[in-house]
């Protein structure tokens, strides 16, 4: 599959929130230079891009591992965007299993500002479908099967970029 697949077919999991990625993530990190990823940007179905983020954390880590949430502040939805037993390369073939004990959900804040609102992107590496393993159903979603998913937030109060979260898939 080729990446304007990828682009045009975001997962699922994103579909209604996924939008081009900004500029301003390009110029953010080097990451988004080199790692041969497919990028989106997030916004609330509503349209509205500064959202506030809720995942789960084990205490004193500084990224989320489990799932992760979009709140908007401008008309109150609380979105799961990604469930990693349930989205991803292991995810679809129910092989992810996750230990939450000692984690808690909570709300991500800037490292530097103790924002709560940022522009949100994440960043997939597709699943090429090349190895037999998929019936006819499975390729018809390939953008499903994602090998791993990181997101990136920049703070709507003082433009701090931060890695939030990166979970291998496969």
């Amino acid at each position: 599959m080729d990446t304007q697949y990828f682009l045009n077919n975001p997962p699922n999991c994103l579909k209604p929130y996924a939008i081009a990625l900004p500029d301003k993530f390009r110029n953010a990190d080097e990451e988004f230079r080199v790692r041969n990823t497919i990028a989106f940007g997030v916004r609330c179905s509503c349209g509205n891009s500064a959202l506030s983020i809720k995942g789960t954390k084990e205490e004193g880590a500084s990224l989320f591992f489990g799932c992760l949430y979009i709140q908007c502040p401008k008309c109150s939805q609380n979105n799961l965007i990604f469930d990693p037993s349930k989205n991803g390369y292991d995810g679809e073939f129910h092989q992810f299993k996750i230990d939450y004990e000692g984690a808690k959900q909570e709300l991500h804040r800037c490292s530097r500002c103790q924002g709560e609102n940022f522009e949100l992107a994440v960043l997939l590496e597709p699943e090429n479908g090349e190895d037999g393993i998929f019936d006819e159903n499975q390729k018809a979603r390939l953008q499903d099967f994602f090998n791993s998913i990181a997101f990136y937030a920049i703070c709507t109060n003082c433009s701090n970029g931060e890695w939030i979260s990166s979970v291998e898939c496969a």
